[in-house]
Parts: structure tokens; sequence; C-alpha cells
């Protein structure tokens, strides 16, 4: 009897929602067959730009609804939040359905912030046929994620100077904007109103610490992020870091130099086309470095020392010849790496950005993105790649005020052969991922969902 009195309210308080969204869409939009899951996102959105002050009203411009298996439905909003062409985020969602807008319950949220050459789908959806958000989504996580502005810049945009002031603070504030939405989207679809947990890879573990720095001074009832999950990055530096430091300093001020001469993003036009040739000739010349073929081209700057000695960093770990060529992946399969390459934004993260990143890093930067770090109490989890940034990403974590902390270094190849250890990317692509970095974020999430 208290199982059908429970299930008597829920449906309730479910069908009172349905009617007050229902009669919103109705004022503002012509008359449509209503999905609450997909038409929750307009209701959202408006509620939300509101709250969040923004000073354009908000316009989802479509919702698009895709079934990726039995039902796990992606769903992505393009939202229209400045008066720009390019003032555009994307709002993503992943969840199971067992009837068409009608998500299964869940057992935690997770926010995905991506990286600087990467969108949400390449990374939480893609990889290997199903990527981490599908993983989580089948385990009843309720998945959510943004693509920043700059994914939605087509190739044939010629003035790019409206991107001279998208910096970490411009990001800060559509990633904060986002994660309301889709709080606001889960109380809509009976989901439940408590926060969610944010996470981000690279610069987009950046902009997850950014985040939850700018909401640690907040009125708890402000903030949207109840846990992060940063992956891979430095965002400051202990003081026995000298070198990395100054080059952080160094790369800062050739950002800002950049961004100031007019030169607002770089460009993966060209990463996109011999990656493709290495798909469809891959033994081919490489037409840029002969005689290396086009897959060894593509291998080479998959494996390729980009901080060395600074950090191991490399995007993904390879396998060399006997004379020292990248031929393949490691433990992420050749074709993921390509693909990965391929399908890469045609704008990665704006210069601004890129600046302020570097920034927060460097030691004699007064950056306001760390004013807060140790108000910053909800939980943590730091997941690294011994081939990327290594324990240095680690140090942010001892000035955060969290009591709860827990640390991932993801190490497959003794401490001195850093150079072919698990990579950057790997988390997300390699055979080994989902057990050594995909369950322990399930698991981390479920123990702490509100």
């Amino acid at each position: 009897m208290d199982e059908r009195r429970s299930a008597v309210k829920r449906n309730f308080r479910h069908i009172i929602a349905t009617v007050i969204t229902g009669l919103a869409l109705a004022a503002s939009a012509p008359a449509q067959i209503w999905n609450p899951a997909e038409d929750a996102f307009r209701v959202a959105a408006a509620s939300a730009c509101a709250e969040r002050a923004v000073a354009w009203e908000c316009e989802v411009l479509q919702v698009s609804r895709q079934q990726l298996e039995p039902n796990l439905m992606y769903y992505k909003a393009l939202i229209k939040v400045g008066a720009g062409e390019y003032d555009v985020i994307a709002v993503s969602r992943l969840i199971r359905e067992p009837q068409a807008g009608v998500p299964a319950p869940t057992a935690g949220s997770f926010f995905f912030t991506h990286g600087s050459s990467e969108d949400f789908r390449q990374v939480m959806v893609a990889p290997r046929g199903g990527g981490l958000g599908a993983f989580l989504a089948k385990r009843n996580i309720d998945v959510w994620g943004i693509d920043l502005r700059n994914v939605q810049i087509p190739a044939d945009a010629t003035d790019l100077s409206f991107a001279h002031d998208w910096d970490l603070g411009f990001q800060v504030n559509d990633v904060m904007l986002a994660t309301r939405i889709a709080r606001k989207v889960r109380a809509l679809t009976r989901q439940g109103t408590g926060g969610i947990i944010l996470g981000g890879h690279s610069s987009g573990a950046s902009l997850t610490l950014a985040v939850a720095n700018a909401e640690a001074i907040l009125p708890e009832t402000e903030r949207d992020v109840v846990g992060i999950i940063p992956i891979d990055m430095v965002y400051k530096l202990p003081p026995e870091a000298a070198d990395q430091s100054a080059f952080s300093c160094y790369v800062e001020e050739l950002f800002r130099y950049f961004n100031d001469a007019g030169w607002y993003f770089f460009d993966n036009r060209t990463t996109i086309a011999w990656a493709k040739l290495a798909q469809t000739d891959p033994d081919g010349e490489s037409p840029t470095t002969p005689p290396l073929t086009n897959l060894q081209f593509a291998m080479e700057n998959a494996g390729r020392l980009y901080f060395w000695p600074l950090y191991p960093f490399h995007p993904w770990a390879v396998v060399r010849d006997s004379s020292g060529i990248a031929v393949a992946g490691r433990y992420t399969p050749t074709h993921e790496i390509l693909e990965n390459f391929a399908t890469s934004p045609v704008y990665p993260i704006p210069n601004a950005m890129n600046a302020d990143d570097f920034g927060t890093s460097c030691g004699t930067t007064d950056s306001p993105y760390d004013d807060n770090l140790g108000e910053i109490r909800v939980p943590v989890l730091y997941i690294g790649a011994a081939g990327g940034f290594g324990n240095l990403g680690e140090y942010t974590t001892q000035l955060l005020g969290s009591e709860d902390v827990t640390k991932i270094m993801v190490q497959l190849r003794p401490d001195d052969d850093a150079a072919n250890d698990f990579g950057h990317m790997d988390p997300f692509t390699a055979d080994q991922a989902p057990r050594l970095v995909w369950e322990p974020i399930h698991a981390w999430i479920v123990a702490r969902a509100h």
C-alpha cells in the first residue's frame, strides 16, 4: 500500500510538472506534439537565463533527439545566448528512456565540459562505439554536457573578431548557464532538484575548476555544482615547479599577443585534412612530411611530446617501429585516434581563454580564477594520466577546501618511461579505459549522488 501511495504521489507530481510546462509552451510556441524531455529544454532555458542574469533573452533554436541504442537517447539543444551570429551553445543529454520522452529514474548526474579540440559527442558518445557518456548513461547516470560557442562556428566564417573577449570568465558564465538549464530539465523530467556533478577534460578541467571557484562564494541556493571531476590538467603549480611556471607565463603572453594581433583561434582544418588522408590513403606519402606515409605522420602527431621535458604530455601513447617512427596506437586503436583527429571542431578553444588558462598556472600572473580555491568544499575526483600532465596535475587538489578528495593516476609503464605511458586522450579511447577510468568515475558518482 505504501509503495502504491508513493507511486501515486510521484505520478501526481509529474502530471503537475507536465501541465505547467505545457502551459508555458503553449503561450510561446505553435501547437505541436509535446515530448516532455525535448520541450523541457525551452522552459528551462528561459528560466535559467533569467536567473543567471543573461543579457540576451535565450532562444532554443533546435532540439534534436537520436536513439543510440534501445532505450538510450541522445538529446542536443542549440541555444542562442547572445546577439551575435555565433553566440550559440549546445547542451546535450544522454539518458535511458523506457518510453519516448519519459526518462528512467537515475542514480546520479554528471555534466561534462570538453577540452580544446574536442566536443561533447566526440569524447562522450563516439569513441569505441559508445564513449564514457554512453557508458554512464546505460548505468543509470543522467549525463549532460556543453559544446562551447567555438564548436558551432563553421569553417566558412570569415570575421572572427567577435571572439576577442571569449576569455575564461566568458566560458565560466556559459557553463554556469548550461548547468542551471540541466538542473531545470532534470526537475521537469522527474530526476529531482539536487545539484549536479561537473567534470571536464584538459582545458575543460580548468573550466571545471574555474566554475567551482566562481560558485564557492555564491549563496548555497545559487550553486549548481555538488562535486567536480577534473581530468588530466595542470591548473596551479607547486612552488618547486619553477620551470613549468615560467613556461606557462611565456605561453600566456604568446596567446595574448595572438589574440590582440587578431588571431583569435588556431585552425584545425589542416589537422582534419591529414587525418582524413591517413584514413583513406594510409600508405600514401605524406604531402607535408615525406617520406613519412600519411598514417605515420598522423601517428607521429598522436604521440608527439609537445611539452617535453617539462611534462611527459602526448595525446595518445603510440607504438614505434625499429626506426623509431610511430605506426599505431599503443592503448587506443589506431582507427579511433584517426577518427578523433578527423572529427575535431574547425575552431578549438579561443586564444583569449587559452591565455587565461595558462595565466592561472603562471606563478606571477594575478589570476581571478584561483581566488576562491580554498573555499571549494565539494567532493573532488582528480584523474591523471602518467603520459599526460603526470603528477603535477594533482597539486591543485591540495589547495582546495574539500575534505573528500580522491585521486587516480593511470600509470601502465615504469616511471622512466612516461613518454610511452597512458596519454592525455587515452582515458576516453583506450581499450582499458572502461576498467581504469570509466568504472571508477561511475562508482564515485553513485557514492556521492544527491
